[in-house]
């Protein structure tokens, strides 16, 4: 008799999550779910959490940053309570299932989709096409997104201060919620 073993490397992904107090009670019942009709963001459709290595601070920054431009945006119920709360949460999915979206990715993208030839807010649809076409050339599926995601009205303008990395979850993982912060 064969024993074949196989290894399966996790990855644990740490992130920040804000939204308003109202949809942060669905989320504290029901978990975060993906919505097959959700809208289309930045990154395309997802849940997204600011990605943080050790140091939360920065991640909880940009998620506060991000639902008050959401909130200001008319993005929320401003009938209900939106008073913005975050997640801190960990993320778990097969290491070879998160698509780091690094340089050479990019560059395969922007080749695609050149910029200036689509509008800016069509990105993220695009990026969903480009992930598709990825995985049916490779027949693999991805769970998670690992990529930089600028934040609005964050107020600098240095170096590496206003494009931070996001976890976008693209499919079905483990989203333990480590921290409800108000």
């Amino acid at each position: 008799m064969l024993l074949v073993v196989l290894t399966v490397n996790i990855s644990t992904l740490k992130g920040i999550h804000g939204t308003t107090k109202y949809h942060a009670a669905n989320i504290s019942v029901n978990g975060f779910v993906l919505s097959p009709t959700g809208k289309i963001g930045k990154a395309g459709k997802g849940i997204y959490f600011w990605y943080y290595a050790q140091d939360r601070t920065t991640a909880i920054h940009c998620a506060e940053t991000w639902s008050s431009f959401a909130l200001a945006k008319g993005f929320y119920d401003k009938g209900k309570d939106c008073k913005i709360v975050k997640f801190d949460v960990h993320i778990e999915s097969d290491e070879e299932k998160v698509l780091d979206f690094d340089a050479q990715m990019r560059e395969s993208f922007y080749t695609a989709f050149p910029i200036g030839e689509y509008k800016e807010r069509s990105y993220g649809a695009k990026l969903d096409l480009f992930i598709e076409e990825l995985e049916k050339n490779l027949n693999f599926q991805f769970n998670l997104l690992k990529i930089s995601l600028s934040v609005p009205n964050l107020g600098q303008n240095v170096a590496f201060s206003n494009s931070f990395l996001a976890i976008i979850v693209k499919n079905e993982v483990d989203i333990k919620i480590i921290e409800y912060i108000e």
